[in-house]
């Protein structure tokens, strides 16, 4: 749908910079702070979290995006919560990390890409309607497409134990 498209192209804008105006320093320090200032606002009252929230300030690194976003922190609460929304106030917000996890996950597949060319299979394990995998069902084999970061995993146990 147009909607789709449009998303993705924003997506795209947000996470990718455009060749002839690549961030620098000061622009990725400025986006950092600004995503800091919401994750604390949001978490305003979370001090456990107000606590992880100053130790990502301290220690954060690019190369650490997907421990973040897959550890037991606010990161991954945020993060989704801005794609779902399509709200482009929270995902201008939230560029600078989603750039970073885009990153990762593309060299994490390559490098899978390379090593294990056979693995083709993953597991996600959610808690879903009746409804809604009938409807999955009926697009097999087509494109599904989320507003959000799935997690995975290559063992069918570790899925189940998402799935509750």
């Amino acid at each position: 749908s147009v909607s789709f498209l449009w998303f993705q192209l924003l997506k795209n804008m947000l996470v990718n910079p455009l060749k002839d105006r690549q961030e620098d320093d000061h622009d990725r320090t400025t986006a950092k702070e600004c995503m800091i200032d919401v994750c604390y606002r949001y978490y305003h009252d979370n001090p456990i979290q107000r606590g992880n929230i100053d130790k990502f300030k301290e220690t954060y690194r690019a190369s650490d995006a997907i421990r973040w976003y897959t550890g037991d922190s606010f990161i991954y609460k945020i993060i989704n919560r801005a794609l779902r929304t399509e709200e482009l106030k929270a995902l201008h917000k939230v560029r600078f990390y989603t750039a970073d996890l885009c990153s990762c996950l593309a060299a994490k597949h390559r490098s899978t890409v390379d090593d294990e060319p056979e693995f083709s299979k993953v597991y996600h394990g959610s808690q879903t309607t009746t409804e809604e995998i009938n409807l999955l069902k009926e697009y097999e084999a087509c494109l599904i497409a989320t507003n959000g970061f799935l997690s995975t995993s290559g063992t069918h146990e570790v899925a189940k134990i998402f799935a509750g």
